[in-house]
């Protein structure tokens, strides 16, 4: 029997229609709606986030060698399995954790950078912020100094270590790169400014641990405005290069959290 080409054409057609609309499944059957379903991609992405933010409370929490996939997966309400999908073990998903800190790091900075503020008021800001995330329970900031101690001894900690370090310098060297150009910061190798910063955050967080008290946000903003101290031209004196004009530093700006 010949084929109704006609009629398949216009299923076809039909068909199409029905996927560009969306499908929505619902107790009462299907329904047609003009919405884009969820992708894969972005079902995977927001699982992957809440092992992360799972997997880092437990860390925190129990420390990274007390803690097993199984305590993650606990955490996140889900399986051991659909934990082990993605992260077939605790090195990867530290190691993802604090990749994706470093990534939203950059992206706020980055946005102060393009929104125009100073540069001195960026430094403040963010390193304030820094100190106190590497106190216990700061999250993200607050692993990799604990990692610190893990490095010598794993290659995987050491290596998440080195990439969450040398990300966090890139995004000072922006910073300081910007006050050198305005004239705000002095001349120098931003790089190097950068190597300051974070010298000072890892003192600082060391000697948390080492005395047992914890930088509140007060404190911490008197090491963030010293170190700012520290970067700035000294008055009267011009810099190698022709500065543009500095973005007024503006301390009511309100900062993106």
């Amino acid at each position: 029997m010949p084929w109704d080409l006609a009629g398949l054409r216009s299923q076809r057609s039909g068909l199409e229609n029905i996927v560009r609309c969306g499908l929505e499944t619902s107790q009462s059957g299907l329904s047609l709606k003009g919405v884009r379903p969820m992708t894969k991609h972005r079902k995977d992405e927001q699982r992957k986030e809440q092992i992360c933010q799972a997997a880092t409370r437990c860390f925190l929490r129990r420390g990274f060698t007390a803690t097993r996939l199984l305590d993650i997966a606990r955490e996140a309400g889900m399986s051991k399995g659909g934990v082990y999908f993605h992260f077939r073990a605790k090195e990867d998903l530290v190691g993802e954790i604090l990749a994706r800190d470093a990534r939203r790091f950059r992206a706020r900075v980055e946005g102060y950078l393009e929104a125009g503020l100073g540069a001195e008021d960026i430094l403040v800001h963010i390193l304030r912020e820094h100190l106190v995330g590497t106190m216990p329970e700061g999250g993200s900031a607050a692993l990799a100094m604990m990692l610190v101690s893990l490095a010598p001894h794993s290659e995987a900690c050491r290596a998440a270590l080195a990439h969450y370090t040398a990300a966090l310098r890139d995004v000072y060297t922006m910073v300081c790169e910007r006050g050198i150009r305005v004239g705000r910061f002095r001349d120098g190798d931003p790089a190097e400014h950068a190597e300051v910063v974070l010298g000072v955050v890892h003192g600082v967080a060391a000697a948390a641990v080492a005395t047992g008290r914890p930088v509140d946000g007060d404190a911490a903003m008197k090491v963030a405005r010293r170190v700012a101290a520290l970067l700035r031209r000294a008055p009267g004196t011009a810099p190698r290069a022709t500065a543009g004009p500095e973005p007024a530093d503006v301390s009511t700006v309100e900062f993106a959290r």
